[in-house]
């Protein structure tokens, strides 16, 4: 899942500095945390540099969202998928494919 937020930028302020420089509009941001960081608020900011298009955008937002399917062969390794879901309290879910 994607949040997507809009910012005026002639009614709602400044803009935080962690979102960098705004030289125009449109201006398209991705932020998310960073991979290794201690607290939720240190942030990665990725300038959209493609199309207006809705396709571009979709594009752009999977192939930075994080992924967390994770292959699973035999009852071994679904014994390790059961764990670390109940660890960290995520929803589990099962794909079967024949690949």
């Amino acid at each position: 899942m994607v949040k997507v937020a809009y910012w005026d930028t002639e009614k709602s302020g400044p803009v935080p500095s962690v979102l960098g420089q705004i030289q125009g509009t449109p201006t398209i941001k991705l932020v998310r945390p960073k991979r290794k960081a201690k607290t939720n608020k240190q942030k990665d900011v990725i300038d959209y540099n493609m199309e207006r298009k809705a396709s571009d955008l979709e594009t752009f937002a999977l192939d930075l969202m994080p992924n967390f399917f994770e292959r699973v062969n035999g009852e071994e390794d679904f014994e390790k998928f059961q764990k670390k879901a109940k660890k960290y309290g995520l929803p589990m879910m099962l794909f079967f494919s024949e690949d």
